[in-house]
């Protein structure tokens, strides 16, 4: 993996076989990210997972082989877990699917842009309101 910045702008690279959501979090921590906006990325992935968050728990659905990534969005946040990916990918034959990332790994890279936000801090923390974990988002 390597990393480069531009004042805001994070962009990573990770190389194959790097876990795609290790790699975010290990960014969010040396780059010091309370809080950041994927904004782009482009790559492929492999033997990945997906959920549906039902509410009270995300349905699983494995991803075996490899499959181009269509778009990926999410945040990166001061508190765990300190990654937040929602990816739509593409198999070989151009069907695409789309959820929760919940593992991935890169086949042979992808290349991941991080806005990155120097006044704000998004922390995970419990909604009385909602009765769940949520991510607000608080001035530094």
């Amino acid at each position: 993996m390597y990393i480069k910045r531009d004042n805001e702008y994070v962009i990573v690279k990770l190389e194959r076989n790097e876990d795609l959501l290790d790699g975010l979090t290990k960014v969010a921590k040396s780059e010091n990210i309370k809080a950041g906006m994927i904004i782009s990325g482009i790559g492929m992935l492999k033997d990945l997972e997906m959920g549906y968050y039902t509410g009270t728990e995300y349905e699983r659905k494995k991803f075996e082989g490899i499959y181009e990534i269509v778009s990926i969005t999410g945040y990166l946040q001061e508190t765990a877990p300190r990654v937040h990916v929602h990816v739509s990918i593409a198999d070989k034959n151009n069907k695409v699917y789309g959820g929760h990332l919940l593992s991935g790994k890169c086949n042979p890279y992808a290349i991941i842009a991080i806005i990155s936000y120097n006044k704000l801090s998004f922390k995970r923390v419990y909604v009385e309101k909602a009765k769940r974990m949520e991510t607000e988002i608080y001035d530094v």
